[in-house]
C-alpha cells in the first residue's frame, strides 16, 4: 500500500474533476509549480495509482441504451471462468466486465442500438455459457450521479460536490465519422493534445479543438476523469444494491447517504433494486457500519440490500 501526502491527494481529487486540464491550472488548485505537478502525476501513474485518463460519453444521446448484468458462477473451472471473462472483453457490445466479490462474481454492461440487438447478444450468451451461471440479473439506468473523493482530503465536513451527472434525456444526436474517431481516441486518454489527434486523423488541430467543443457543448462527452487504484493506497470499491419499502423516503435516503465523505455515486435503475449507490473504503467493516447506521435512521424504508467489492477490471469505457 502506497502513503500519499496531502498534496497527492489534492492532485487526485482535484484531477478527477478534469484530467484536460493543464498541469499549470492543476498546480495553482495545489499549491505547486507546473513542474513539480507533472512530475507528481508522473510517480502516480508509475506506481499503478492513476491507472487512465478517460472520458465520460453520454451514449444514449448516440442512441444506445445500457444495460448492466451481474452473475454467480457455478460449476466453473479457472480455465472456463477466463474464457467467459475474455468472450466478454472482447465482445464489441461490451463496455464493462468486473470481476466482483460478494453476492455476485462478474458484473458485464452493454451498450446497445436497440432491445432486439440486447436479445440478440443475451440469447447467444446464455447458449454458450448459461450452464455456468448459478443466478443472473440485469439492471437499466435512469439516473446516475458521481461525486468527488472528499475523503481524500481529509475534510469530513465538506459538503458533497457532485462531479457529473447522467439522465435519459431522450435526444438523439447524429455525429460524423470524425466525431466519431476523436470520441475514440479521447475516450481513454484524455491527455491526448488536439494536435495528437489531430496527426491520427489526418486533420489540423483547429478542427479537433472545435469538434471537442461542440461534443462538450452538446453533452456528448459529459466529464474527463481519472481511473484510480484505490487498493494502491489503501482503500475499496463497495457497491450496495438496496431495495426499498417505502419509496417516498428516496430522496431522504438518498441525501443521508452523500453526507458521507466516502461517498461515490448512487443510481436510480429498472429491475434488479431500486437504488445502488457506491463507496470508498478501507474495509467491509466500514460498510457494515454505514448501512447498520442507515437502516436505524429509515427502518422501514429499506426492505433489503446486498452489497460487493470490485476485485479486478478486466474492461471498461469501451466506445
Amino acid at each position: 500500500m502506497d502513503k500519499l501526502d496531502l498534496k497527492d491527494r489534492k492532485i487526485l481529487y482535484y484531477l478527477d474533476f478534469d484530467s484536460r486540464q493543464s498541469f499549470r491550472s492543476l498546480g495553482k488548485k495545489v499549491g505547486l509549480s507546473k513542474d513539480i505537478v507533472a512530475s507528481r502525476v508522473k510517480k502516480l501513474q508509475d506506481n499503478g495509482i492513476i491507472t487512465s485518463f478517460y472520458s465520460v460519453i453520454d451514449y444514449s444521446i448516440l442512441g444506445f441504451s445500457l444495460y448492466r448484468f451481474y452473475f454467480s458462477f457455478q460449476n466453473v473451472t479457472a480455465e472456463i471462468k477466463k474464457e467467459i471473462i475474455d468472450y466478454f472483453t472482447n465482445n464489441r457490445f461490451v463496455d464493462t466486465v468486473l470481476s466482483l466479490e460478494g453476492n455476485f462474481d462478474l458484473m458485464m454492461a452493454i451498450l446497445v442500438e436497440n432491445y432486439p440487438q440486447a436479445n440478440d447478444f443475451w440469447q447467444k450468451t446464455l447458449k454458450r455459457y448459461g450452464k455456468y451461471f448459478s443466478k443472473r440479473v440485469f439492471t437499466a439506468f435512469t439516473l446516475e450521479e458521481y461525486y468527488a473523493h472528499r475523503f481524500l482530503l481529509n475534510e469530513k465536513k465538506e459538503s458533497p460536490v457532485m462531479i457529473h451527472q447522467w439522465v435519459d434525456s431522450g435526444k438523439n444526436i447524429d455525429i460524423d465519422e470524425l466525431d466519431n474517431q476523436i470520441l475514440k481516441l479521447i475516450s481513454n486518454d484524455t491527455r491526448s493534445s488536439s494536435v495528437d489527434i489531430a496527426k491520427q486523423l489526418d486533420t489540423t488541430s483547429a478542427v479537433v479543438h472545435y469538434r471537442l467543443k461542440k461534443l462538450m457543448e452538446s453533452k456528448i462527452i459529459i466529464a474527463f476523469r481519472i481511473d484510480i487504484d484505490f487498493p494502491k493506497i489503501g482503500f475499496f470499491p463497495y457497491k450496495v444494491d438496496i431495495e426499498l419499502n417505502r419509496f417516498d423516503d428516496f430522496d431522504k435516503i438518498v441525501n443521508y447517504i452523500k453526507s458521507n465523505p466516502n461517498f461515490m455515486y448512487f443510481c436510480k435503475t429498472i429491475g434488479y433494486v431500486d437504488l445502488e449507490v457506491g463507496f470508498i473504503l478501507r474495509n467491509s467493516y466500514e460498510l457494515n457500519q454505514i448501512m447498520e447506521d442507515l437502516i436505524s435512521k429509515f427502518p422501514d424504508a429499506i426492505k433489503n440490500y446486498e452489497y460487493f467489492s470490485i476485485l479486478k477490471i478486466h474492461k471498461t469505457y469501451g466506445f
